[in-house]
């Protein structure tokens, strides 16, 4: 479970939260977390196409796993990464994305990273908020999407406070799969899910952020509160275990008989 930090919290503060920790911890099963998405399609993405059941989009998926960003709070327990791989292709599935095969090169790169952000804000003993310095203030609006938040009247305060929450989070970004193989970034779109992190542990967390994610896949989204707890209107997706191979065009191919099949 996710410990608290109480950088800038007074005694009596302290002891009020406490109290009401305790008396939530007697009101029966937590509540599901309420995950904050939001989609991004920056320019060099805009003529990428949406896959549909007839014309899937297929990817080859590159988990960099687990990361920390931000103050560090021990006790964390990565979970597994092919659990999160294997969670991340089936939801993906569902919006027809798929893994390559032999059949079918893969179009996207898909990158996919999970972990905890936490804001690393110092008082240097002040009680006086004016006082305080948000050194990751712009890595934690960007993961809540506050940066799209004009207009969005009192969800942009909640934002920015949501901003200076410890966050669990699961990011996916896709590349164009042949600019990459020439060295060169093209961002075609991302997807952030994240969720305040105190009280609850990312293993348990993964499958409402990655859930809830989903219908953002591909899109370019304003952020919003979902709650993971509401049933979603799936499609029933059955993969087997992801497996990933080294691609290699079929003129690379066959210019080296001596390099086995994949």
């Amino acid at each position: 479970m996710k410990k608290m930090r109480w950088v800038g919290w007074s005694k009596g503060e302290r002891a009020a939260l406490l109290l009401l920790l305790v008396v939530l911890a007697g009101c029966g099963t937590p509540l599901p977390p309420q995950v904050i998405v939001v989609g991004d399609v920056p320019a060099t993405g805009q003529e990428a196409r949406q896959p549909d059941a007839e014309h899937p989009v297929y990817y080859f998926p590159l988990a960099v796993g687990f990361k920390e960003v931000g103050a560090i709070v021990a006790g964390e327990k990565p979970p597994q990464k092919n659990d999160v791989s294997h969670a991340l292709a089936v939801a993906l599935a569902k919006r027809h994305y798929l893994v390559m095969n032999a059949v079918h090169a893969p179009e996207q790169l898909l990158v996919f990273w999970w972990g905890s952000m936490n804001p690393q804000i110092e008082n240097f003993g002040s009680n006086d908020p004016a006082d305080q310095v948000f050194f990751n203030e712009r890595e934690m609006l960007a993961l809540v999407g506050a940066y799209k938040a004009g207009g969005m009247g009192w969800k942009s305060g909640d934002l920015r406070t949501a901003a200076r929450d410890d966050r669990y989070f699961v990011i996916v970004m896709a590349f164009d799969f042949a600019e990459a193989r020439q060295h060169r970034k093209k961002l075609l779109w991302m997807t952030k899910m994240s969720t305040e992190s105190v009280g609850t542990d990312l293993s348990s967390v993964i499958p409402a952020l990655i859930t809830s994610g989903g219908p953002a896949f591909g899109r370019d989204t304003t952020p919003d509160w979902i709650d993971s707890g509401k049933p979603q209107k799936e499609e029933r997706v059955i993969l087997g275990p992801t497996e990933i191979k080294e691609y290699l065009p079929a003129d690379k191919k066959a210019a080296d008989p001596k390099r086995p099949p994949p």
